[in-house]
């Protein structure tokens, strides 16, 4: 058996896709966001037709998928969109988290992040990658704590110093968030602001 993912697509609060199996194809839909999700999905499906299970019965079950608490989990609130990606902590899940929350729709598109807190010596380096994928997806940014590197990184790369912002902890990133919210906003939570 030979399957495998292509066109994935992350369009009106949905993540698309096409499994391949044996040159034919199946389109499918789940409420998990993002590309990091569709790889543990095909796994599934690779066990789930070893076993027999029909596409039609498939494509139901990967519908009905819940969100994953934290996970690129996608809640709306008085017309706010808002991306809870808090226990993410590596470069890929981020870079993904914040392609997701550019393909929604909405008008200002926020990160609220610490950056990476645990990667020791690698941090700078990260940061700098992550910088790179904020400059390239967001409108505004509030940079939580010490974000080592994350504000000259930024700066290196021109994003407008009138919507960098940086706070010390999570309650004054929800005061910032405040005063610059405006209704049809995407929000991204990236990674554990606690």
């Amino acid at each position: 058996m030979n399957l495998y993912v292509k066109n994935i697509e992350i369009k009106n609060e949905y993540t698309y896709f096409t499994v391949v199996e044996d040159e034919k194809e199946y389109f499918l839909k789940t409420k998990l966001l993002g590309k990091n999700h569709i790889s543990n999905i095909l796994a599934a499906l690779i066990v789930a037709r070893s076993l027999g299970l029909s596409w039609t019965m498939l494509e139901t079950l990967t519908f009905s998928l819940p969100q994953i608490q934290h996970r690129l989990e996608l809640k709306k609130e008085n017309n706010i969109t808002i991306l809870d990606n808090g226990f993410n902590s590596n470069i890929e899940g981020s870079k993904d988290a914040l392609e997701v929350m550019k393909a929604l729709p909405g008008k200002n598109k926020i990160i609220i992040t610490p950056g990476f807190v645990e990667l020791g010596e690698e941090t700078l380096s990260a940061h700098q990658k992550f910088a790179e994928h904020i400059a390239k997806n967001t409108d505004r940014v509030i940079l939580v704590g010490k974000a080592l590197g994350m504000e000259e990184a930024l700066q290196a790369l021109n994003y407008p110093q009138e919507y960098l912002f940086k706070v010390n902890n999570l309650q004054e990133a929800k005061i910032k968030l405040k005063e610059i919210l405006q209704v049809d906003d995407v929000v991204l939570f990236e990674n554990d602001l606690s």
